[in-house]
């Protein structure tokens, strides 16, 4: 007869479980560091990055908010993008990791699937999740994403007016020949 106990040994068990948490942690590591290349019309950020920040922006800003502006009315996606490709290569190098980090981050804390796949209700309590934490680090992290994310909806000028913003000081504004020097 066979013994199982010869097979199955505390040691063995401990190996098998080591091995396989080395794997799945350098699994996700490597997703969150591989280069991914551009999507199409965008200069820096891949299609999952890209679709996150449309994902993060629309979390704060879904369509029926109260400034009556969604996210998905204003790009975004284009703002982060020309943002992201002006930094220098190790700090887009970590932004873009963040970004892939925040998608893996409800399927590690097995709340579900990617973050661009949760409802808008799920998203913003994940979000709220980095704003509420006691750790200091993450909630600069979640400034970080917030910040990156919304740029692009508060330099719409349509959202500017929405919340009352005009440009300028409100004074007359002057040509060199008004000043007498043209």
């Amino acid at each position: 007869m066979f013994d199982v106990r010869a097979v199955i040994t505390r040691r063995r068990l401990l190996a098998v479980g080591l091995g396989a948490g080395i794997t799945v942690v350098g699994g996700s590591a490597w997703g969150l560091l591989r280069h991914q290349p551009a999507a199409k019309k965008l200069r820096v950020l891949s299609d999952d990055e890209a679709a996150v920040v449309a994902a993060v922006a629309d979390a704060y800003f879904p369509v029926d908010n109260a400034l009556g502006r969604a996210a998905k009315d204003t790009d975004v996606v284009a703002v982060a993008d020309a943002y992201v490709a002006g930094l220098l290569p190790r700090e887009r190098r970590g932004l873009r990791a963040l970004l892939r980090g925040l998608d893996a981050w409800p399927r590690l804390a097995m709340y579900g699937g990617t973050f661009q796949a949760l409802s808008v209700a799920d998203r913003q309590s994940v979000l709220q999740a980095f704003d509420d934490s006691g750790v200091d680090e993450r909630r600069l992290l979640g400034a970080v994403i917030r910040t990156v994310c919304l740029m692009g909806y508060f330099e719409d000028e349509a959202t500017l007016l929405a919340i009352g913003h005009r440009h300028g000081c409100g004074l007359p504004i002057y040509d060199d020949v008004d000043a007498g020097i043209g």
